[in-house]
């Protein structure tokens, strides 16, 4: 039966492909879907703005017109005209369109048989970019902003598409690319003038990355040395410290043309200095064609690695007398992950050991004994109203602290129940209360494994009694905390 269709159908098919060869499929459709155009991208995004730099070098911004249409073997041409202020405000109602004597806009782009997609060039010459900067810094604060507003048409029979005729981009000129220095989650501060990097406790090797805010047309060289010079500067603000001994990898780097980021690395050989002496690798960073110069301070953190078996609540309750996951939470490295006192249920820290250590978790630091300490914690930064309570009842904590410890005490000990008190630091006096808090820096007698923190006061919470530091046993307000760091050494900057 198979063998019976398949002799059947053959002689059909060929038939209808002989009758095919006489019919004109273009006959099917009308001209004007014969060829269509359209501009490829976005046409207009209020937030995509196309930045020029001042550098006396010509700069262009690129878009795409897709070719489609029923029959490809046909050539499309398409006419480029910039918008009038009139037109661009049928778009928009915050821009005006980018005077044309501000760049060259090619007249038109012309499809060949079988080509579906061609790039437009607009492009600024560095004169013209350098004419645009001094325009819009002498125009009035209120004036519109510039874009640069673009339109297809077409009198060969192609059809442009309506909602893909028009090319928008808000346009500005900076006089310079910025420059960031990282990697971010080495950062511990950045400014225009400096950034300070840092190795992590135990880390051999840290690559600096120099990143540009925008690629430029051109190969751009940048050099990085280390300056023994900085360190005067650099000790007038952060205490004294000495150069570490390093070993980087080339000084002299380059951005290719259409590339953001370079990189150096370092590498410690901490057999030729002491992490836990003061020490830094002062960097100067310069690219001379951008007229970029930025210091760069690298010093050597020492916070302690910390698991979840090292840490445990002070009266040694089990780990769900927390709201939230303890002690997991702490350590995890995400600020919005947190752990709550119960208040009013009688859960975590229910304890309230004493006026010095308030309600406190133990740090078992094992075999890491230290001799100097400082303490860091963190709580949550977007913190929803209070539990128990409505908007109207209780402002939000990231307005008014609640959620967050006002004083704490710090001990240290080597067994784990006899404590040497530290003292006790009041965080805030207001009602506000900071989400991050760095302790000062404990010189120790001894040696310490132990490390004993406690939230000895917070917030009064009741808005009809008045505000006021209470103990927490007293009617204090619950607290939280996100992270917690300890660090051993004279270390002032921090994991």
């Amino acid at each position: 039966m198979k063998r019976h269709i398949k002799q059947f159908c053959l002689p059909v098919l060929a038939a209808l492909a002989a009758a095919c060869s006489d019919f004109d499929l273009q006959d099917q459709f009308d001209a004007e879907f014969h060829k269509v155009v359209g501009v490829s991208e976005n046409v207009f995004q209020s937030d995509d703005v196309q930045t020029f730099y001042n550098l006396g070098i010509d700069g262009n911004v690129r878009f795409h017109i897709s070719r489609g249409g029923s029959d490809p073997s046909l050539t499309a041409t398409v006419s480029l005209t910039s918008m009038t202020a009139e037109e661009i405000a049928e778009y928009t109602s915050f821009y005006t369109a980018l005077p044309t004597e501000y760049f060259t806009l090619p007249e038109s782009v012309t499809f060949a048989p079988g080509e579906e997609r061609k790039a437009v060039d607009v492009n600024l010459t560095g004169d013209q970019i350098a004419a645009l900067k001094s325009a819009l810094d002498e125009r009035e604060p209120d004036a519109l902003p510039y874009a640069l507003a673009v339109k297809l048409s077409s009198e060969d029979g192609t059809t442009v598409k309506s909602d893909k005729a028009y090319f928008i981009r808000p346009v500005i000129v900076n006089d310079t690319p910025d420059l960031t220095i990282g990697p971010e989650d080495h950062t511990y501060k950045a400014t225009d003038e400096e950034t300070i990097l840092f190795f992590k406790r135990g880390e051999t090797e840290l690559t600096v990355d120099m990143a540009l805010a925008a690629a430029l047309p051109v190969d751009v060289k940048a050099t990085v040395e280390i300056d023994a010079a900085l360190l005067e500067a650099f000790n007038a603000s952060h205490g004294i410290h000495t150069e570490a001994v390093v070993e980087m990898e080339r000084t002299e780097l380059e951005y290719p043309a259409g590339t953001t980021s370079v990189g150096v690395k370092l590498t410690a050989d901490d057999s030729r200095f002491d992490r836990k002496e003061d020490v830094v690798v002062p960097l100067l960073v310069k690219l001379d064609y951008l007229n970029i110069e930025r210091k760069v301070f690298v010093v050597f953190g020492n916070a302690v690695p910390l698991n979840k078996e090292m840490i445990r609540f002070g009266d040694d309750k089990p780990a769900d007398y927390s709201m939230g996951t303890f002690p997991d939470n702490l350590i995890d490295g995400d600020k919005e992950t947190s752990i709550t006192t119960g208040g009013g249920n009688g859960q975590w820290w229910y304890n309230y050991d004493n006026d010095y250590y308030g309600h406190s978790i133990i740090i078992d630091l094992g075999e890491t004994a230290i001799s100097e300490l400082c303490l860091r914690y963190q709580t949550r930064t977007s913190l929803e109203t209070l539990p128990g309570g409505t908007s109207d009842d209780y402002p939000t904590v990231t307005q008014n602290g609640k959620a967050r410890p006002h004083e704490v005490g710090l001990g240290v000990g080597s067994d784990g129940s006899n404590w040497t008190f530290l003292g006790k630091t009041i965080v805030s006096e207001e009602m506000t209360a900071p989400d991050d808090w760095t302790s000062g820096i404990y010189a120790l007698d001894e040696a310490a494994r132990y490390v004993r923190f406690g939230i000895v006061r917070t917030w009064e919470p009741d808005p009809n009694n008045t505000q006021q530091l209470v103990y927490f046993a007293n009617g204090g307000w619950w607290s939280e905390l996100s992270e917690l760091y300890i660090y051993d050494g004279k270390r002032k900057f921090f994991e």
